[in-house]
Order: C-alpha cells, then sequence, then structure tokens
C-alpha cells in the first residue's frame, strides 16, 4: 500500500504571526511536502521559490461571495495566476459561498468542495454537496474530518460522506476539536488524543492536510507523528 501524504496548511501558524513566506519555509525545514495555502492574506508575494521542494499544493479559496462580477473574476484570475507559476494540486471552494457557480466553469486549475461546519448555512450533508459536484463532474470531495464532529460526535456522518462521495475523494482535512469558543475549532489533535477523528479518515488515500492551529514550527512534526501512530494502529 503506498505510502500517505501527510502536509499542512499555512493557517496552521496563524498564532505564531508568520507571514506566508515564514510559514512555508518552516514547513520545508520540518520536512514536509504537501501543503495547502490560505490566500487570504499575502496572496500574490508566493513566488517559486517559496514553493519548492512541495510534491503537493493545494489552495483554499479566500473568503468571498462568489458571483457573476468583476470582484470575483479578479480574484480568480489572480488564483489562476498562480496556478501559471507553480501547478496547483486542487482548489477547494466552501459550497455556502459559492452564490453563482456559472463563475467556476472553465478555470484553468483543478477545483474541490468541502463539507461544512454545524455554525454554517449549508454543506453539512452529502447531498448538501451534490449540485456542485454533479455540476462539475472533474471536481472533488474534500472531506473535513473535524467538521464531521461539529455536525456528528458519533463520527457515524462520516461513513455516510464516504458512501456517497468516496469515489470523488480529493483531500482530507483534519484537526483536533475542543469547541468553538476561544479558537478551539482547530487544536492539535497530540493534544486532544481525538483518535475518533484520525480513524474516521483512516481508509482514505487521498493526502491529508493538517488544519491544527500550532504554537511551534515544531509542532507540525508531533502533530504528523500523532496522527501516523494513530492510523498505524
Amino acid at each position: 500500500m503506498p505510502a500517505r501524504t501527510i502536509g499542512a496548511s499555512t493557517g496552521c501558524f496563524w498564532k505564531l504571526g508568520a507571514s506566508l513566506s515564514e510559514s512555508l519555509r518552516g514547513l520545508r525545514e520540518k520536512g514536509i511536502t504537501a501543503v495547502e495555502l490560505h490566500l487570504d492574506a499575502g496572496f500574490d508575494t508566493v513566488t517559486q521559490g517559496d514553493l519548492s521542494g512541495f510534491s503537493y499544493i493545494s489552495v483554499h479559496a479566500p473568503k468571498h461571495d462568489y458571483r457573476n462580477n468583476a470582484e470575483t473574476r479578479e480574484l480568480l484570475g489572480r488564483i489562476a495566476a498562480l496556478h501559471a507559476r507553480a501547478p496547483l494540486s486542487l482548489v477547494l471552494f466552501h459550497p455556502d459561498v459559492v452564490a453563482e457557480s456559472d463563475m467556476l466553469e472553465g478555470l484553468p486549475f483543478p477545483i474541490g468542495f468541502e463539507n461544512m461546519d454545524s455554525r454554517k448555512s449549508m454543506g453539512q450533508q452529502p447531498e448538501d454537496l451534490r449540485p456542485l459536484l454533479e455540476r462539475f463532474p472533474e471536481s472533488k470531495f474534500v472531506f473535513d474530518v473535524n467538521h464531521i464532529m461539529t455536525n456528528d460526535p458519533t463520527m457515524a456522518l462520516a461513513e455516510e460522506f464516504y458512501r456517497v462521495w468516496g469515489h470523488r475523494l480529493g483531500q482530507v482535512h483534519i484537526s483536533g476539536f475542543g469547541g468553538f469558543a476561544d479558537g478551539q475549532d482547530h487544536v492539535p489533535l497530540f493534544k486532544t488524543k481525538q483518535t475518533e477523528i484520525i480513524k474516521a479518515a483512516a481508509r482514505a488515500r487521498a493526502p491529508f492536510i493538517i488544519e491544527s492551529a500550532l504554537s511551534l514550527f515544531d509542532d507540525i512534526v508531533q502533530e504528523s507523528a500523532y496522527i501516523n501512530e494513530v492510523l498505524a494502529t
């Protein structure tokens, strides 16, 4: 069985106040070769050099009301420009903000749609993703296991998502969950010991992207090791 790819989001390091470039350098130095870029800030500063050494690069599309207007076209054009500099493996969107899906037609980069946490207006159930995943048959399902827990602590909902969309799985988001107050919605799993979150994604062979909020660059090594340890049991 091929080795599982475990990478991290640049959003893991918001507690450090690290820039996008600093986050990418920190991940490279810790031997991480898969990355998801959060591009709400520092978007156009990403260079090919920043992304050297990464074999898998995805983008978490910025928070935006995706409607057919000049602002959306400009934003998608900036992602396309990044894709031209360094080919992207996937650009994922939150389904609740895709108000006019025609804006996603004919994009030069691959796209995916993520299941949502309990605070969102939709996207918590497999059927919520059907309109977008069926409209874009080449798109991928992005499985956020933390979001499953916010909707169903038993994690049975994870099995339902696998049943309906497992064949379209493109990426996994993984992190611990300590509640929505005080920034505890993405807690390191090596601290929460929520093995049920990790095991709910054990069958996935798509890249795992860690979203835990980390206090040190060294924490990404500990988080990755803990996830691998649980997956091996």
